[in-house]
């Protein structure tokens, strides 16, 4: 039996074996390429992001700490994709600050960080493997942090994250122009917790 467009189902279930077998050996690629092609990648997406602010630093709220999510509000990026696996880059971890006339990058994709790195030159970039942020501290070397969060009707409106994080998504939400933390108690309660995870440096085999 054949469709209105003169394909036969056993012609169109062969099209549609060899497209899935396709995408099979595109998804099979990907996940294998090596770990300094997908570190190369991660690089470059973070100077990629550091070049956006730097371009478009009127666009946000401030310029000082910018955080990936911000550029995405601004439609200034379509979403990083995640070169270790599925999903994204973080769009609240990934960040730029800008101080004394330079604009520093932290990027996180998976369970690896780019940490304050300038890209102005042709230095060497370090790679973190981190952990995620519990409230359980485990070894004494972990990495401590405060993180917030924001209450509506005693419910928690976002993930935990750094205060400017945070200050950022109120502004958003709620139309506002705040800067620090304590000044957006006039749209939610401010909670505070603190959160561990591990960080070492990450050395890739060669």
């Amino acid at each position: 039996m054949r469709n209105n467009k003169g394909f036969g189902k056993f012609e169109v279930l062969t099209v549609i074996v060899v497209l899935l077998a396709v995408f099979a050996y595109l998804g099979y690629t990907l996940t294998k390429q090596p770990m300094s092609k997908k570190l190369e990648t991660m690089k470059n997406n973070a100077i990629t992001f550091s070049r956006i602010v730097m371009n478009n630093a009127n666009s946000f709220h401030s310029d000082k700490t910018v955080y990936l999510d911000e550029v995405y509000d601004e439609e200034l990026s379509k979403k990083i994709r995640n070169p270790f696996g599925e999903g994204y880059c973080s769009a609240s971890e990934s960040k730029t600050e800008y101080d004394e006339n330079t604009y520093y990058v932290t990027f996180q994709c998976d369970h690896y960080l780019i940490e304050h790195t300038s890209f102005s030159g042709n230095n060497d970039v370090t790679f973190y493997e981190v952990g995620d942020w519990t409230e359980t501290k485990t070894n004494d070397d972990d990495e401590e942090k405060v993180l917030y969060n924001c209450l509506t009707s005693n419910v928690e409106r976002y993930a935990y994250g750094e205060e400017l994080y945070i200050v950022s998504r109120v502004n958003k939400d709620f139309n506002r122009d705040y800067y620090s933390i304590s000044s957006i108690k006039e749209e939610c309660d401010v909670v505070q917790k603190t959160f561990y995870r591990t960080k070492k440096e990450y050395v890739p085999e060669k």
